[in-house]
């Protein structure tokens, strides 16, 4: 079952969906990066980054990309490029 909010939401951002992608797609069209990078580059908060990046993969956008980078904690972070 999907709660009133949820429901709610996902009406509130469909419009701004297509725009985040496409500015995903932008920065990752410069080189392989990770979430932490794509939000400072995009300027999207995690909540906001993570849905639109699985709907990239999801459509074959973009891909897993080979290897890892750090962190701003240190801590090794999966990357992702254009397929």
């Amino acid at each position: 079952m999907i709660r009133s909010t949820s429901l709610e939401a996902r009406n509130r951002i469909r419009p701004c969906a297509p725009e985040q992608r496409e500015k995903i797609l932008d920065a990752l069209r410069h080189g392989p990066l990770h979430d932490e990078e794509l939000c400072t580059v995009t300027g999207l908060s995690p909540s906001s980054l993570r849905p639109r990046r699985g709907e990239l993969l999801r459509d074959g956008v973009i891909r897993l990309h080979p290897g890892t980078r750090k962190t701003r904690s240190g801590r090794a972070a999966q990357l992702w490029s254009v397929a």
